[in-house]
């Protein structure tokens, strides 16, 4: 072969090898293209994201989201869920930790999954404002430490789920085991300043560890609370007492509603078979009806009436008003603990409207029963509250 046949031959050769590389990078571009725009990512002229599919028919028209994260179900591309770590297949108990919505339809309800728990933190993530699943001993408990307001709540109480059903023995004795407290609290958990080099802080940086501090001493120093102690509690009735995995101690104060219930009507019952209780009223009854009424009462029936002590709650003294008939031959106030122990007599000599003054000093902070009787039979009982 002469140099000019080898030298045509080679340029034909090199001329075939160039079309098939340019026409495979072609291919491999397009391939390329194609899965962009089908799939994962694409970044609009305006700057959203988009995330998945991106086959839905209108996205945002308010150019709200920056950032849309889409599923793989439905016209509308719903089920999407953003998962953290190791996010593996659900089979395998692998769906870990993930953001997402609800189910596998339409749901539109936000989906906060974390398998072992969660926690709500501030300030340097140490401070647990709020979680579930992280107090080891409780795993179900959903523990705030934190203040609450709430509108309304109501107890899961479903008459069909009660079973074991037994009556609160002696409620008036295990009462009287417990004494309320007014106390100062520094709250469970509560947040520990980190140490930080406050030379390293710029202005606005030293500002917000000024504003933490405050709130760390605001929440040490505690508001003033009302309640139990726990030991006393534990003793009566430990169900209602809880400690969790750092020994801190936690009273189901609400449980304790059913056992006043039942000593107040065992209260009742005592007056009763003693014969110092004819029929209670209670405090609904308005006493200003009754002074109202009371002359017409005495011209009528000369029945006696007893009133609502008068402040109630008190802290110093409170006045109990009474009329008793003119014709009756003896009148007293009694004054008792709530589990049925006289604590006073307060003979009435001049029959007619009148009146006691009870001195709030001689008696501890709590609630009483006070009861007129009137030629040996209760006329009615009144409850009264002592305050600090």
């Amino acid at each position: 072969m002469n140099n000019i046949s080898y030298i045509c031959s080679m340029k034909s050769m090199m001329s075939f090898t160039l079309r098939h590389i340019l026409a495979s990078l072609m291919m491999m571009f397009m391939l390329v293209g194609s899965t962009v725009a089908n799939a994962q990512m694409v970044i609009k002229e305006n700057g959203k994201v988009i995330v998945g599919p991106n086959t839905r028919p209108s996205d945002d028209s308010l150019n709200v989201t920056s950032m849309s994260i889409q599923g793989p179900l439905g016209v509308y591309n719903h089920g999407a869920k953003l998962g953290f770590g190791d996010f593996g297949v659900k089979e395998r108990i692998g769906w870990n930790v993930f953001v997402g919505e609800y189910g596998n339809t339409d749901s539109d309800q936000l989906w906060l999954h974390g398998k072992n728990g969660f926690k709500i933190t501030n300030w340097n993530g140490d401070y647990v404002i709020a979680g579930w699943g992280w107090d080891s001993q409780f795993i179900t408990n959903f523990t705030f430490n934190t203040n609450s307001r709430i509108d309304r709540i109501a107890i899961s109480s479903a008459d069909a789920h009660k079973y074991e059903v037994s009556p609160i023995e002696n409620p008036l004795s295990a009462l009287s085991h417990l004494k309320g407290i007014k106390f100062r609290y520094t709250p469970v958990n509560v947040m520990e300043m980190p140490n930080v080099d406050l030379t390293n802080l710029d202005d606005k940086g030293l500002a917000d560890y000024v504003q933490m501090d405050n709130v760390v001493h605001m929440q040490q120093k505690g508001r003033i609370r009302y309640g139990l102690y726990a030991g006393e509690v534990a003793n009566v009735f430990p169900e209602l007492v809880e400690v969790d995995d750092k020994n801190n101690e936690y009273i189901n104060y609400i449980e304790l509603i059913p056992v006043l219930i039942n000593a107040i009507n065992e209260l009742t019952s005592q007056l009763q078979e003693h014969g110092l209780l004819r029929g209670m009223r209670t405090q609904t009854d308005s006493s200003e009806t009754d002074r109202c009424n009371a002359g017409t009462r005495g011209a009528m029936d000369e029945s006696a009436v007893l009133y609502q002590n008068t402040p109630n709650p008190f802290t110093d003294n409170t006045t109990i008003e009474y009329y008793v008939p003119v014709d009756a031959s003896s009148a007293s106030v009694y004054l008792f603990t709530l589990n049925g122990l006289l604590l006073e007599t307060y003979p009435i000599e001049y029959m007619g409207q009148g009146s006691i003054t009870i001195d709030g000093a001689t008696l501890q902070p709590g609630m009483y029963v006070y009861s007129l009787v009137v030629d040996g039979q209760i006329v009615d009982s009144k409850r009264m509250i002592l305050t600090n």
